[in-house]
Parts: C-alpha cells; structure tokens; sequence
C-alpha cells in the first residue's frame, strides 16, 4: 500500500526489559499500528522483510529460557502485525545468539545470519535455515579460533551469499577482515571463502545486494576493532566472489561508515 514497516526495540510497555517493536506506517509516515513481542525478558528485532505470501517476517533476539542471555527470534506477521507463528532458536549457549538477518529462499524457507556467543568475549558467525513454517532444517556454526560476526546474507538459486567479520590471522587481535562465504541453502555445506582486506587495516563487512551476475557489498576500515579512523567502501564482485572493483569514498571528518545502501534497479 506503500506505507512503511520499522522493526526495532522499544521499553514502553511496563517492566524493566525492552519488547520487539513493529510499527506500520503509511505513504506520508505517519503511524498506523504499533505492536511488540516477545516474552518476559529483553527481546529484539534486527532485520524484517516481506515474503512471497504477502506477509511479513521479522528476525532478531529474544529470552525465553532461564539462564540464557537470548536466542534467536523469528515471528511472522501478517499485514495487521498479528502474528501467524513466532520461534525461537537456541544451540545451548548460556550467552546468547542475536539473529543480524533474513533472507527468503526458492523454496520457500528462510536463510538466517546470526551471531552465536561462546563467552562474554568469543562471537561465532551462526547460519541457520527453516522452512516456511518454522522448522529447523539445519545450522551451521562458523567455526574460527578467534571470534567474528555475521551480518547479511542473500539467496542465489540453491546458493546462499553471506558476509561477516573475523579477527584478523584468526587470532585475537585489534585488527579484523571482512569475509564472504558460499554456503550450500539445502544443506548448509560450506563451498568456499574469501577473506576480504584493505590498506592493512581493520574491516567490517556489512551489507550485501545481488545485482546482475555481481554482488554488491558496503564495506567500512578502521584503525582498530573498536572503529576509529573510519573510511567507508563500496565494492562488487563476482559471483564466485573475485573482486570487479572496489571504491573509498572521501568525506571531510572522520568515523564514516556504510551500513546499508539501496539500489532501484535490481535486474
């Protein structure tokens, strides 16, 4: 109808933890629905898409089980925000796992990225696949010695495109690179990697777009894990992930970072 739905967080609702947050707007933005989910803890949602059927779905974090930080969330919605089936996942990790993002398959099933928690200071990139009802169909824990993780993923046929953070040299370390990874959608077999590096510094790779037969990536490096110094990257490949081009983009300051980007003609 061209109106608009925002996923997120909100702590309007009484208690001392924060509910996922859907708002419906319309064309002009204003607010037409505002709903929340989740369960007694602090619940979220990363990333919501439309799906083939006409409704909605939404990814994220959520805590349901004592003693867990969180597990992975998934509700799907209909166009009213009233829930159809709601989810949530969880490897046994007592320090959580934060879906980061969704992607809807062929076969009418959907992709996750995720972010599983071995300590409070060890991140493993999770991906994870359901069917179209929910159901778990396989996880695939991205196994690295150091820590890392996911961020975006897309669907190419029985192929899923993701992308990712890891320590740099696999090891701990202020320094990070950027990776994309080919997985397998039936199974989740791993079919191949590349890291991806820039001016000897740290990368994080964000978002990625099918366009074509190329991918687009949004990319930013820094002089360190914790981002300072950033310069923002946009770059493309191609499908076996071999890069075309990559560009820096030069602003005044500092700290600037491509997060997202939209492209309006997807062929």
């Amino acid at each position: 109808d061209g109106g608009n739905l925002l996923a997120g967080t909100s702590n309007s609702n009484t208690g001392s933890n924060v509910d996922a947050l859907i708002v419906k707007t319309n064309p002009a933005g204003q607010g037409m629905w505002t709903k929340t989910y989740g369960g007694a803890g602090a619940d979220i949602f990363n990333k919501i898409i439309k799906t083939s059927d006409g409704n909605y779905l939404a990814v994220g974090a959520g805590s349901f089980k004592l003693g867990h930080a969180s597990d992975v969330f998934i509700v799907k919605i209909d166009g009213q925000g009233n829930i159809i089936w709601s989810k949530a996942y969880g490897l046994g990790t007592l320090y959580g796992e934060v879906g980061r993002s969704v992607v809807e398959t062929p076969d009418g099933g959907f992709a996750i990225a995720a972010d599983y928690n071995n300590n409070d200071a060890t991140v493993q990139p999770l991906y994870m696949k359901v069917d179209k009802n929910g159901t778990l169909l396989w996880s695939k824990l991205f196994g690295i010695p150091g820590t890392g993780h996911a961020y975006d993923l897309v669907s190419q046929g029985d192929v899923l495109i993701v992308t990712g953070v890891v320590a740099k040299a696999s090891v701990y370390t202020s320094l990070n690179n950027g990776y994309i990874i080919k997985l397998n959608n039936s199974n989740g077999a791993l079919l191949w990697t590349r890291n991806i590096e820039s001016r000897g510094r740290s990368n994080n790779l964000h978002q990625v777009k099918i366009w074509g037969n190329e991918l687009l990536f949004t990319m930013y490096n820094s002089e360190n894990y914790t981002s300072g110094d950033c310069a923002p990257y946009y770059f493309r490949t191609d499908t076996s992930g071999n890069p075309v081009l990559m560009a820096s983009l030069t602003f005044t300051g500092l700290n600037r970072q491509f997060l997202n980007m939209y492209t309006n003609v997807i062929p």
